[in-house]
């Protein structure tokens, strides 16, 4: 995931990890607009792999300051999920802005009789409601 984190930096035109978490979010921005401008439809998020897909709303003052740390050292797996979290929203929101979907992967796939249940989405979220649109599967 870091090397992808790189791979996406640079083509917004970032030589390293930006210093604070407004010109991160500045570097997701204009990547965003790049993919919109070559034609992309949408975004989509992985995360049911690697964590819950309930987003909380963090606040910006803390996030930046988690962000901060983190760039020194390891943040503990709780405020590395705030961090997280505060982005994943943040995204959605810009996604919406620029008119792309946002799909949300909610797990493996699976076939005709398998045990995975009803997917659990981020559509409670007030964020949600802003996008332009939104798709959650489990199969």
């Amino acid at each position: 995931m870091r090397r992808q984190l790189g791979t996406i930096l640079r083509d917004a035109g970032a030589d390293a990890e930006p210093a604070t978490l407004a010109a991160y979010r500045e570097a997701l921005a204009r990547v965003l607009a790049a993919w919109k401008q070559q034609g992309a439809l949408g975004i989509k998020f992985y995360d049911a792999y690697f964590r819950p897909l309930r987003f909380e709303d963090m606040p910006e003052p803390e996030t930046a300051q988690l962000y901060a740390r983190g760039r020194s050292t390891p943040l503990s797996v709780a405020d590395y999920r705030r961090l997280q979290d505060h982005l994943a929203r943040w995204m959605f929101l810009e996604a919406g802005r620029l008119s792309l979907t946002v799909h949300v992967h909610s797990s493996h796939g699976c076939h005709p009789g398998s045990s995975f249940g009803t997917p659990t989405c981020a559509t409670s979220s007030p964020c949600s409601r802003t996008r332009a649109s939104e798709t959650c599967h489990s199969c």
